[in-house]
């Protein structure tokens, strides 16, 4: 494993995720 690596690639690929579970699934962060 490299742990030269920043976090900030790791944080960047998070909100990524974040964005499209979002688009996909707005229920989830937006329930009724």
């Amino acid at each position: 494993l490299d742990d030269t690596k920043p976090t900030i690639t790791i944080s960047e690929a998070g909100r990524k995720f974040d964005s499209r579970i979002i688009e996909l699934k707005p229920d989830l962060t937006q329930p009724q």
